[in-house]
């Protein structure tokens, strides 16, 4: 199997293009789930690998079961990464991705498929998430050296010699070369913080089990936001609401 990893907003949707393997298929919490490590697992070997940044801490555990498995690690500027994650966090106050699910025995989790950073500002938790993740991600290249290799993003993506070598390391090397592609559009500050409170919405929703009603002040800040997305993507407001009922509604 192949496995891509990154920090995120560095490049693994493109890579998941590259090596035919879907992105983020199944999400993991950054802390160990049996439920979810099972599943993920499943879906992993029915398609030949995944790609996720949330695989990093997992990896030890997938090559004991697996021992053949490539890693492929993509890395971007720190400066680069940390400010594209703040703005794709744009009104978030933590630095947090909830990763929702429900155990067979019907007990609800929502874990961050970051490590914890409880009560630091998004600011400087993205910092620390990119550096707590490099150094993890060296530290598994010097002991698998043969497994698991960081290649520079710009590099892989774009360069059609460094991405063959990357091909050479996980065993294909005839594989077709693919630079170029390109998969996420710019940042949309507006049409985040829609998002993010849409989603804190269907948050307290599954984990209550209660529907979440919006406070009449979000309520109203989601309406001038729906009017703004709407006219910015060229759809009719009633199309955004929809999506807000749908997704407030979440369980």
């Amino acid at each position: 199997m192949i496995f891509g990893v990154g920090s995120g907003r560095c490049g693994t949707k493109t890579l998941a293009k590259i090596l035919g393997i879907p992105h983020e298929v199944v999400l993991m919490p950054w802390s160990f789930s049996a439920t979810k490590y099972g599943k993920a697992m499943t879906t992993a070997l029915q398609q030949g690998g995944a790609v996720g940044c949330y695989w990093l801490p997992h990896l030890e555990r997938v090559w004991r079961s697996y021992p053949g498995t490539k890693i492929v690690c993509l890395q971007r500027e720190r400066e680069a990464t940390c400010q594209s994650w703040i703005r794709h966090l744009y009104g978030r106050h933590s630095f947090v991705h909830e990763t929702i699910w429900v155990d067979p025995d019907g007990s609800r989790h929502a874990e961050s498929k970051f490590p914890d950073y409880d009560g630091v500002p998004v600011e400087q938790a993205a910092y620390r998430y990119y550096d707590d993740y490099y150094a993890l991600a060296k530290q598994m290249e010097s002991d698998h050296p043969e497994h698991f290799r960081i290649f520079d993003m710009h590099a892989v993506l774009n360069d059609p010699k460094s991405q063959k070598q990357m091909w050479r390391f996980v065993g294909r090397p005839k594989s077709k070369i693919r630079c170029g592609i390109r998969t996420n559009t710019l940042a949309n500050p507006v049409a985040n913080e829609l998002n993010n409170r849409l989603m804190n919405a269907a948050y307290v929703s599954f984990v209550t089990g209660v529907n979440h009603d919006l406070d009449p002040e979000d309520l109203e800040r989601v309406q001038e936001l729906s009017q703004i997305v709407a006219r910015q993507q060229g759809c009719g407001e009633h199309d955004v609401v929809a999506k807000i009922n749908l997704t407030v509604k979440m369980r």
